[in-house]
């Protein structure tokens, strides 16, 4: 291996951050500097040409994890100047890899700098803005001499970006769908090859190629066009609606497709502008464009929709935004989404033209799929010839196109995931994958109460053991300080004195007792909570909150349980309603039965073979379960889960012991605005029980296409439940 050569990355603003160079051995390399948040997916944000012209520092310590390879590049080559990482990985953690992110930028005459403090960087950046740097070898120039060099470097405004970045051909028909992982989730929704014919012209100013891949999955004819082709270029290919793409740059050199988006809008062919796509769409209804002071880059971005009042968390890329305050009164536009982080303009809409745009990268890429049917939505406008306006066409008017395009999904089981979510107990749920739409939270759970507690009875999680730890302890005194700072009343029971949430400070009144159905009654008695908190005590807060519904308890004293309704903890506690909702929805998952008795586990064993997994229904950690590779075993088994589970019920399934073993940490709250808190890996494999195993969050072998597919299901299965709090969805990987 050749000898480290020592790097440096200098500021105009006079600071300098040393490393090492990586990547290929170019000369001084300039351009503006930017973080990205992305905790994968690197060789995406690389292959994004909205990158050029910019050297991009990755946030995430360690990159290069899982390497590189050709088919989840965004383009046809690396777009960014330079990429800057505190740690670079040497080896490719994938089965797929087909080279190292060394080799990657090395391929592509691309320099990197490694052993950067990323953390303090961005912080700079964070407090200076968007700055110009330049990247070289430490002895080709004094600190001095690079800040000047950086000083002297052109801005992106300065440079024609998107023609540096542009295809050569002036057209070209796009063939390839999204990847399966991705396509996945248009699958669930009925959207694949429900567009045969629709005809779409993407102007590309610096096309994602996922988001041509997320055209073709769903059936359109796309035809890409060079981003200074006429009009008459454009009308000649007769398209039913015209993609803006994204794209590096200001917005304001691009003159042209301006001009090209406001002869469209006056033919009333339908348009959709995403990224620098969206940019031009609002210069050419006549509002301005300005420079946000350090971009926003990254998948982890809050958006609301203004109308509907839903949050979805989305993929950013962009130096610029539209003005809102600049967009021309009365002329019928209007700003759909904000970001929450800074109120930035994130989606533009018309009354009745029919147009729209939006910010993010609804493609994802990397990133969340999580407004992904803002594809659907176009093309339902572009085969329908409607507008997607919410004004006078009505507030609901583009969920309801969306529903009539919605047909049964054809659900084929070809991606092997399994996933078990965890009502923030540390308890497995059985055993599942990814839940539609179509099920959703009004099958699950009864109409809530709307009035404010006065006093909430608040469950603590007993003693700590495997699959109720500390962490219940910290969730639950977290609840308990939340409440009080609302004015509620707070009575905690605890059976373990020795919690941080039985301290005399945490509560109004503690109660170290049984955590027992009588003893709870009593409390309940002598307190008169009108509202019950069980969800963060583990299982064992679960198991009483239902066992008090079952003495009919929570009904005689009229309580009202506050998070994850009893309707959806049984459904997620109970293996054979769980089962029987997978199979609903049609999602993969092993081969398995929900049993009653010994002679019916063997039946099921005598159909599948051995090796099985026993799951007891309400048990703690897996007590009671395990895997059987001999009758001998299975009998043993089957016989301690029935005696666990407090419903005599176990799920017997075919075991996936060597599978990788993953876990999503995921929030829901009452409006269903869902976030994935972390995820995390175990370095052993399935077969090994968790509590036993070394686990590292973040997961560091999964391409960000295996991230995003995973993420989104966990979302699913908790909208689903209609989960409101925490859950964790665990997964196994072939």
């Amino acid at each position: 291996m050749a000898e480290p050569v020592a790097g440096r990355l200098a500021l105009e603003s006079g600071a300098v951050f040393d490393g090492w160079l990586f990547g290929a051995a170019a000369g001084a390399t300039n351009g503006e500097v930017v973080f990205n948040t992305c905790m994968a997916g690197y060789q995406e944000v690389i292959s994004d040409p909205s990158y050029a012209g910019q050297v991009v520092v990755m946030t995430n310590p360690l990159m290069g994890n899982y390497g590189c390879r050709d088919d989840t590049a965004e383009s046809y080559r690396v777009h960014c100047r330079a990429l800057v990482v505190r740690e670079l990985s040497t080896d490719a953690g994938h089965a797929r890899a087909e080279r190292t992110l060394d080799e990657e930028l090395r391929r592509w005459g691309v320099p990197g700098l490694r052993g950067v403090d990323t953390r303090a960087l961005t912080r700079h950046l964070r407090d200076h803005g968007t700055l110009r740097g330049v990247v070289a070898a430490a002895g080709a120039a004094s600190a001095a001499e690079q800040v000047q060099a950086a000083r002297e470097a052109p801005t992106v405004t300065d440079q024609d970006l998107v023609a540096d970045v542009a295809h050569e051909a002036a057209r070209f028909e796009w063939t390839t769908p999204l990847d399966a992982t991705l396509e996945r989730g248009v699958v669930l929704a009925g959207m694949r090859d429900a567009f045969p014919g629709v005809r779409v012209v993407v102007l590309d100013m610096g096309v994602k190629y996922n988001q041509l891949r997320a055209l073709r999955s769903r059936g359109a004819d796309v035809v890409v066009l060079r981003h200074d082709s006429s009009l008459d270029d454009v009308l000649a290919q007769r398209p039913d609606g015209v993609l803006l793409s994204n794209g590096p740059g200001d917005p304001v050199r691009l003159d042209g497709a301006v001009a090209l988006t406001r002869a469209l809008l006056e033919r009333h062919i339908p348009l959709l502008g995403i990224c620098l796509g969206h940019q031009v769409l609002g210069r050419a209804i006549g509002a301005t464009t300005s420079r946000l002071p350090f971009g926003h880059h990254g998948g982890n971005h809050p958006v609301r929709d203004e109308a509907l009042g839903t949050v979805h968390i989305t993929s950013h890329n962009h130096e610029f935004q539209v003005d809102g305050a600049s967009i021309p009164p009365d002329s019928g536009w209007y700003v759909s989404e904000r970001n929450l982080n800074d109120r930035s303009v994130e989606g533009l809409r018309h009354r009745s033209l029919p147009a729209f745009s939006v910010q993010y990268h609804p493609e994802g890429a990397p990133g969340p799929q999580d407004r992904a049917e803002v594809f659907d939505e176009f093309l339902l406008m572009c085969r329908n010839g409607e507008s997607q306006g919410r004004g006078r066409a009505g507030e609901e008017g583009h969920r309801g196109l969306l529903r009539q395009a919605s047909a049964p999904a054809e659900l084929a089981a070809t991606v092997p995931v399994l996933a078990g979510p965890c009502l923030l107990d540390g308890s497995a749920l059985p055993q599942s994958a990814e839940l539609d739409e179509g099920s959703g939270p009004e099958e699950l759970s009864p109409a809530r109460s709307s009035s404010r507690p006065r006093c909430v009875l608040v469950i603590g999680s007993g003693p700590v053991v495997i699959g109720q730890a500390a962490e219940f302890d910290y969730a639950g005194t977290q609840a308990c300080k939340a409440l009080r700072e609302e004015g509620i009343r707070v009575v905690l029971v605890n059976s373990n004195p020795a919690t941080i949430m039985t301290d005399d400070e945490v509560a109004d009144v503690v109660y170290v007792e049984p955590l027992t159905v009588g003893v709870v009654e009593r409390i309940i008695a002598a307190e008169r909570p009108d509202a019950l908190l069980a969800t963060l005590g583990g299982q064992t807060g679960l198991n009483l909150a239902v066992g008090l519904d079952d003495a009919g308890i929570i009904e005689k004293y009229g309580l009202e349980v506050l998070g994850t309704s009893l309707q959806s903890i049984r459904m997620a506690e109970d293996r054979g309603q769980f089962k029987a909702l997978l199979e609903r929805i049609g999602e993969p998952a092993p081969d398995s039965r929900t049993v009653s008795s010994l002679a019916e586990a063997r039946a099921f064993a005598a159909d599948v073979g051995l090796p099985l997994v026993v799951r007891p229904a309400y048990t703690l950690g897996g007590t009671g379960g395990g895997f059987c590779e001999t009758d001998e075993t299975l009998a043993e088994r089957v016989t301690a889960g029935l005696a666990a589970s407090p419903i005599s019920q176990v799920l017997v399934e075919r075991s996936l012991a060597g599978w990788r073993e993953l876990e999503y940490e995921v929030m829901r709250d009452a409006a269903g605005t869902c976030i994935t808190v972390c995820n995390m890996e175990n370095l052993d494999p399935m077969g090994v029980h968790t509590g036993d195993s070394m686990v590292v969050a973040p997961a560091q072998t999964l391409t960000d296409r295996e991230h995003q597919q995973l993420r989104s299901a966990a979302l699913r299965i908790i909208n689903a439940l209609d989960i409101r709090g925490g859950c964790n969805v665990q997964f196994a990987l072939a």
